[in-house]
């Protein structure tokens, strides 16, 4: 996603979606996980390339929200209360809880950060 601020500026958003927690057999795959990785590592690599043209170039990693790939995750009402108890935030998230962090990137509160990798996943990455 390409933005314009209001300060002539630019930001790139690339979304670097998070995988399952470690070890949770159904999720596994493995060209998926590649594809996050390098898109860590692009986002970087663009940040650095496009700083003199005034471009930010920041990833949003989203973390548990429904979607296909985590769906083993809420196959039932009871493989979701479990998987959801192991969540350090209790619940999926929200298009809201994206949507606000990627208003935060796109406007001027963002201008001065580039060539971050940002979880969005209620805690899993730090203290899930």
């Amino acid at each position: 996603m390409l933005l314009t601020s209001d300060l002539g500026s630019q930001r790139i958003l690339p979304s670097k979606p998070a995988i399952a927690p470690p070890g949770h057999p159904a999720l596994r795959n493995y060209s998926y996980a590649a594809a996050k990785a390098g898109l860590g590592q692009l986002t970087v690599q663009m940040a650095r390339d496009l700083n003199d043209d005034h471009i930010n170039v920041n990833a949003i990693a989203p973390g548990p929200f429904k979607s296909k790939i985590p769906a083993p995750m809420y196959a039932s009402e009871e493989i979701e209360r479990r998987e959801l108890a192991n969540f350090p935030m209790k619940r999926w998230g929200a298009l809201e809880d994206a949507a606000g962090l990627t208003t935060l990137l796109a406007s001027r509160a963002g201008a001065y950060m580039t060539g971050q990798v940002i979880p969005c996943d209620g805690g899993a990455t730090t203290i899930g």
